[in-house]
């Protein structure tokens, strides 16, 4: 069996079909309670792998027999991951795209950010990062090509839902209060896109105030200012209402007819689900091809404008139709988003960038 070292990233790791991957955990969430909440255990999806060695779990003999398979703080180890089907006499390499990466504690470890994505390339690809909005090389996006041109260059840009984040206010370190739309437990804490959130009540402007606190009810009887109130909802989301700053989210950018595939997962948080939206750009529900080994051009399916369920361990491929610009290669910026009204006021949005 071939062994190919996998590109270890901050948000997502890469691996090519067919091949072994060496994968590398390290993490120092500094926990300040139960030992086994400061180990590391990963879960992950569709991968084969030994159970014994490499599931990242402590479970029945294997601690005895093989050692730790949790990894302590500034501690390191390497699993060894199979991306395909792993049979009695075949092993068949599959391209699964992307798939999540979570810890095995849903309750604590998710909140502080560690999860993460792992995409599985097409064989013998090889990528290039991409630089940010602000010109900083970014891990969340590349270009993929072959080197002998088997299959086209495209742009890939990585998305990770998290709805149950810890964020704390910069100034007393208190914590952010949560939407008063989203008192219940099911909704609770905050939401951010690859670490990063833009909050509508954080972005705001009123009354010469910067922002409004989250507790705001939106509508409602009495004296007190209520969110229902505010009538530049048309602007908002304009750099130049914000004194023309990019907002904190990913800004992906792709050239106008440049293929893109958009990876999304959402490894752990809340079970009411988001739905995925990116205006102007269509991609077809099942981009799988060759019996389900490759991800590419499905003519047999529909094109879809929105995904919806993207509930903790979803993860989705999206194939932008006739790639970044739409069939007319239209620039500018194209807004994307988690469609429910309180996760975009909770600042999951962003821009996707089509360079004419």
């Amino acid at each position: 069996m071939q062994l190919h070292p996998a590109d270890v990233r901050a948000l997502l790791f890469a691996m090519l079909a067919g091949l072994a991957a060496l994968a590398a955990a390290a993490c120092d969430p500094g926990f300040e309670e139960e030992t086994d909440r400061d180990h590391w255990q990963g879960l992950k999806q569709l991968v084969s792998y030994d159970p014994q060695r490499s599931d990242g779990t402590n479970a029945g003999l294997n601690p005895a027999q093989f050692g730790s398979q949790s990894v302590p703080v500034g501690g390191f180890r390497t699993y060894y991951w199979y991306a395909g089907d792993v049979g009695r006499i075949k092993v068949t390499p599959i391209e699964f795209g992307t798939t999540g990466l979570t810890s095995s504690d849903p309750i604590k470890q998710s909140q502080k950010g560690l999860m993460g994505m792992l995409i599985i390339e097409p064989p013998g690809a090889t990528w290039a990062y991409m630089t940010d909005g602000a010109g900083k090389t970014t891990r969340a996006s590349a270009t993929v090509s072959h080197p002998s041109n088997v299959f086209p260059a495209f742009a890939e840009h990585a998305l990770i839902f998290q709805d149950d984040v810890n964020f704390r206010y910069a100034n007393d370190n208190a914590p952010v209060e949560n939407l008063d739309v989203d008192a219940d437990m099911g909704n609770s804490g905050q939401k951010a896109i690859n670490y990063r959130a833009e909050p509508l009540w954080f972005r705001g402007r009123w009354n010469g105030l910067n922002g409004w606190n989250p507790r705001t009810p939106i509508t409602g009887n009495g004296p007190t200012w209520r969110t229902r109130m505010f009538t530049q909802y048309d602007q908002i989301f304009t750099n130049s209402y914000a004194g023309n700053v990019e907002p904190e989210t990913p800004i992906f950018s792709s050239k106008a007819g440049q293929p893109v595939r958009v990876r999304l997962v959402h490894p752990s948080g809340h079970l009411q689900a988001h739905v995925m939206e990116l205006q102007g750009h269509p991609w077809p529900e099942n981009p799988y091809i060759s019996s389900s080994k490759s991800i590419g051009n499905n003519t047999d399916s529909e094109w879809m404008g929105s995904r919806t369920g993207v509930g903790p361990f979803d993860h989705a491929d999206l194939l932008l139709v006739d790639g970044a610009g739409g069939a007319n290669r239209v620039g500018g910026d194209y807004f994307y988003r988690s469609y429910p009204g309180p996760r975009v006021d909770a600042g999951m949005w962003g821009i996707f960038r089509v360079i004419p």
